[in-house]
């Protein structure tokens, strides 16, 4: 649910994402109310939404890769490259997008995410 997803986040915690249609630059949610509002429109817009980490092929052997390195904050800093599939309710038509999270973690909980997911690179996927 939008509550659970924005009870990941660090109370003060920013959810950060590309511009939507008709806006320019970054989108910034900060805040779990602000996080839990976002994940809702997602959720009322689309279905059969689904996320899951791009594996990498090399040598015949896949692997979902995460990057993970100490962030001066005093916890971890994790990237991943995903690929996120929706419906879209009001035309049924489906997608699916490659992109890139940034997660900075504190005290186990999610202080800043920042998702890339080009709007150019969104295929429409036929049954």
């Amino acid at each position: 649910s939008a509550t659970r997803f924005a009870e990941l986040y660090l109370p003060d915690g920013v959810h950060e994402t590309g511009p939507n249609a008709g806006q320019k630059g970054l989108v910034y949610y900060e805040g779990q109310s602000d996080v839990q509002k976002m994940a809702k429109a997602f959720g009322e817009a689309n279905g059969e939404i689904t996320f899951r980490i791009n594996p990498t092929t090399a040598n015949e052997k896949s692997s979902e890769l995460m990057h993970v390195s100490d962030g001066p904050w005093g916890g971890p800093s994790v990237a991943v490259e995903y690929v996120v599939a929706y419906t879209v309710k009001k035309d049924k038509k489906r997608y699916m997008a490659t992109g890139a999270a940034f997660i900075q973690i504190q005290n186990g909980k999610i202080r800043r995410t920042r998702l890339y997911a080009p709007r150019e690179e969104i295929m429409e996927i036929f049954p």
